[in-house]
């Protein structure tokens, strides 16, 4: 009997050290907050869920959330947020992993923005909610007074 406790005591130190192996507590940098996230996964998203950070496929998630992570380790999540730039009335919708306006107006990549006048601060953060601005971009009118063109 001896022999068969040992053997038992051996199997339960096992299955408490592979409990252990799948315990990880890591970093979550979630749009430049970092906390920490303790709990029993195997995987970047199992970690995220204990947290409670929901995540879709437009937001930026590193390591993908599919890979294995490790007791230690680093995840970073930008979370993908919905902007609207009326631009001379006309609506232009995006999504973006900036965390500030000016960011996001410099994925657009239009030059027309550089100098438009915008409803809101180019350093408005963006909230996780998404962010309308409105963009009035600089025009050239030419005047004509009793045939003088300035």
């Amino acid at each position: 009997m001896a022999i068969g406790g040992i053997a038992t005591g051996l199997v339960l130190a096992g299955g408490a050290g592979g409990a252990a192996a799948l315990h990880k507590d890591v970093a979550v940098s979630v749009d430049g907050q970092v906390r920490q996230v303790s709990g029993f996964g195997t995987t970047v998203a199992d970690l995220l869920a204990l947290g409670g950070i929901g995540i879709t496929e437009r937001d930026v998630v590193y390591p993908a959330p599919q890979s294995n992570i490790e007791d230690g380790a680093t995840i970073s999540v930008e979370y993908a947020k919905p902007v609207t730039v009326i631009v001379d009335g006309a609506p232009v919708h995006f999504y973006s992993t900036a965390t500030e306006l000016d960011g996001a107006l410099s994925e657009l990549n239009l030059a027309a923005l550089e100098d438009a006048r915008l409803s809101i601060s180019r350093s408005a953060p963006l909230p996780r909610q998404g962010i309308s601005v409105e963009a009035t971009t600089v025009k050239n009118v030419e005047v004509v007074v009793a045939g003088d063109r300035r």
